[in-house]
């Protein structure tokens, strides 16, 4: 029984072949399976032979020595004091924890991550055929807990997304298949390179130059055609599924012979933006053909992600994807840039030796940081006279830093800046 007043509690009164009983607060119950065998049968032979030899079994009387036992020493939870009571019963349980079965399943949101709202195309059945999809939003169990492991370098991120194809259907890629696939699809800018399906409209800005103003008189009195590509968009079908309005002049430099026979099919031939090249290009077209790299690669676009151009720019995209990370690294660049500025209290004209400038926010997409978006706020230089001293900042190619990745991945070695 319970070893009571004597030992720590939870103590337990054992008697062993001696015939004294010892007070030890560790015990291990010998199981049926434990008993069953010849030792074990062996050593409680042994122990009841003991035993008799020591205690008057006939009677089960213990010997002298428990004879006269002090009922201050024998345990009895009725006639027990209450502090021994309120210890003995004492049991850890904190009420504000709750138990498993109480515990309703709530799961933090998600935050916003650099992949989602990602366009890219993926290979697709047997040919292998791009097909545009989009990066919907992060992949969960049952219990709403985001699928895979994060990691700093694109090729060890196992974090799975779910997918949207441009038919409808719905598919869970890990991170880094996407990032494979969108690294094997621009060039060291970043940029996509898209094919032509169809020109399918077009459409008239307000700096277009109108028919009766395209052309104009030489010194010598001769009529020529001006040579404009302004105030002109095309809205383009790209094989894959995507379409989006691209200015004339970049059209123009991919697509010239479509561009031609769009503006024929269309009696556009006489607008000024087509008048000076669309009809000899039309009459040259095979040996155009022969020479010219039809390939568009998307300006819109970096990695896949929608590259804003203005401040209202990157408000809208974040506004469509349901998130803030243009505008927060906005903020994290103007926040970096206020210390560069001090303002000036006085008289405008005590600044002799200063110039007015302006500045602007050129947005991009950090592939070395899992496709972070970053801002930086740069001065309008072009503005003022050049400086006495210009300093020149190198760009690190594409491939150099797939490399850097690749090698990171191997030896385990974490990303810290890129």
């Amino acid at each position: 029984g319970v070893s009571h007043r004597i030992g720590p509690v939870n103590s337990y009164w054992v008697l062993p072949r001696s015939g004294i009983p010892i007070s030890v607060n560790t015990v291990q119950r010998v199981t049926k399976a434990e008993m069953s065998t010849d030792m074990w049968k062996e050593i409680q032979k042994g122990y009841e032979e003991d035993m008799s030899k020591r205690l008057n079994a006939q009677a089960t009387i213990p010997n002298k020595t428990l004879r006269n036992v002090h009922k201050s020493v024998l345990f009895d939870l009725e006639v027990e004091d209450d502090e021994f009571l309120q210890e003995y019963r004492r049991v850890i349980n904190d009420p504000s924890l709750p138990h498993e079965e109480e515990v309703t399943k709530v799961h933090e949101p998600i935050d916003p991550d650099n992949y989602v709202n990602m366009i890219i195309g993926l290979p697709r059945g047997e040919d292998n055929e791009l097909h545009r999809a989009t990066v919907k939003r992060r992949a969960t169990d049952d219990e709403g807990k985001p699928l895979g492991l994060a990691n700093s370098n694109p090729l060890l991120d196992s974090q799975k997304y779910e997918v949207e194809f441009s038919n409808g259907e719905l598919e869970i890629m890990a991170a880094n298949i996407l990032a494979e696939n969108i690294l094997a699809q621009v060039d060291k800018e970043g940029y996509k390179q898209v094919l032509l399906d169809k020109i399918t409209d077009h459409r008239v800005l307000k700096d277009a130059i109108p028919r009766n103003k395209g052309t104009f008189k030489t010194p010598s009195g001769a009529t020529r055609k001006k040579r404009t590509t302004c105030g002109w968009d095309l809205l383009v079908s790209w094989k894959g599924g995507s379409s989006e309005w691209v200015a004339l002049k970049d059209l123009k430099d991919s697509y010239p012979i479509e561009l031609a026979q769009y503006a024929r099919d269309n009696d556009l031939m006489e607008e000024p933006v087509f008048a000076w090249w669309a009809p000899w290009t039309l009459k040259k077209a095979t040996r155009i053909i022969a020479k010219i790299k039809s390939k568009y690669w998307q300006r819109t676009h970096k990695y896949g992600i929608e590259i804003p151009k203005t401040i209202n720019d990157a408000k809208r995209i974040d506004h469509s994807n349901g998130d803030t990370l243009w505008m927060d690294a906005v903020r994290l660049e103007m926040r970096n840039c206020r210390i560069a500025f001090e303002e000036h209290q006085g008289d405008m004209a005590e600044l002799d030796n200063y110039q007015e400038i302006t500045g602007h926010l050129v947005f991009d997409v950090k592939l070395g940081e899992n496709f972070r978006r970053k801002a930086r706020f740069c001065a309008d230089g072009n503005k003022t006279e050049a400086p006495a001293a210009v300093t020149y900042s190198s760009v690190v190619s594409r491939d150099s830093v797939r490399l850097l990745l690749l090698i990171a991945a191997l030896n385990d070695l974490p990303i810290l800046s890129a």
